[in-house]
């Protein structure tokens, strides 16, 4: 049973988990406890994690907490080369991809990095999926991709509609490096 004046006076002791916290600010947004959501969301900024960070950020974005959209997405940038690694972000959708990917902040090695995070995402869901591939390749600086490595990927590709794409981006290219 919750004592309500120690809720509100901010002496209550609960157990912490996302999914609590998730729902505790939800409640005091609507309940506009600015306390308890300022709370809530340096909580969650903590447990920002690589397997976590995209749905932290979806949320924040879903509740209009600006201040943990913001902090989880420089975890995000920062830490991309993990993000994508991580099965989470399979499940955004094609515009979250596309805003992640696109961004000028994402910190990476090269940009091969965001190519293979690209295919990871498409063949997640390929039947799905595949017809975004020139939108969200077009978010990929290809020229900075080495050929052989495009090429590997077409290789390996079984989806046939997928792999002609692939050789058309592949032969845009190769016809814009020898001009």
């Amino acid at each position: 049973q919750v004592n309500v004046q120690e809720l509100l006076a901010g002496e209550l002791l609960l157990p912490f988990n996302n999914h609590f916290i998730n729902l505790t600010l939800v409640a005091a947004d609507f309940l506009q406890l600015n306390d308890v959501v300022d709370a809530a969301s340096m909580y969650l900024c903590r447990e920002l994690h690589p397997s976590n960070a995209l749905g932290i950020f979806r949320f924040a974005e879903a509740h209009n907490c600006k201040q943990l959209a913001e902090s989880a997405s420089a975890f995000i940038n920062s830490h991309f080369p993990d993000i994508i690694e991580n099965d989470e972000i399979l499940e955004i959708s094609s515009q979250m991809f596309s805003r992640l990917i696109s961004s000028e902040m994402i910190r990476i090695e090269s940009e091969y990095q965001v190519f293979q995070a690209c295919m990871r995402w498409v063949k997640h869901e390929i039947s799905n999926r595949k017809r975004f591939v020139f939108d969200i390749l077009a978010n990929v600086r290809l020229s900075l991709v080495p050929l052989r490595l495009i090429e590997t990927e077409i290789a390996q590709c079984r989806d046939m509609s997928l792999k002609i794409a692939l050789r058309s981006i592949l032969k845009d290219l190769t016809s814009r490096r020898g001009q």
